[in-house]
């Protein structure tokens, strides 16, 4: 018996909120990003599950995927505000200098 196909969107929901997990490092901004195209693309994708009548497979894969594009979507902002805070707090570190001499 053959199983269920998977469904993309699932797929590429879960990697979309993996990949943005990685760039909450570029100071929150790939968390920002990814994420809520991750939360998007899970919703529709168990929208999509849902309505084949059991055609399709994959709706834990998109719900991580949604809930995870979530949480990613979170941390990329709060990430972003703590280095804004950093740098105007003036506790992060400019520019190296050269010494002249």
């Amino acid at each position: 018996m053959a199983s269920t196909p998977t469904d993309q969107l699932a797929i590429w929901s879960l990697v979309l909120a993996a990949l943005g997990l990685l760039g909450i490092c570029a100071c929150g901004v790939g968390g920002i990003i990814l994420g809520p195209v991750a939360f998007f693309m899970g919703g529709s994708a168990l929208r999509r599950i849902r309505g084949s009548g059991g055609a399709v497979g994959g709706d834990t894969l998109a719900a991580i995927g949604r809930w995870g594009g979530l949480a990613v979507a979170v941390l990329g902002v709060l990430t972003l505000l703590g280095f804004i805070g950093l740098v105007a707090a003036g506790n992060f570190p400019g520019p190296p200098t050269s010494p002249r001499g």
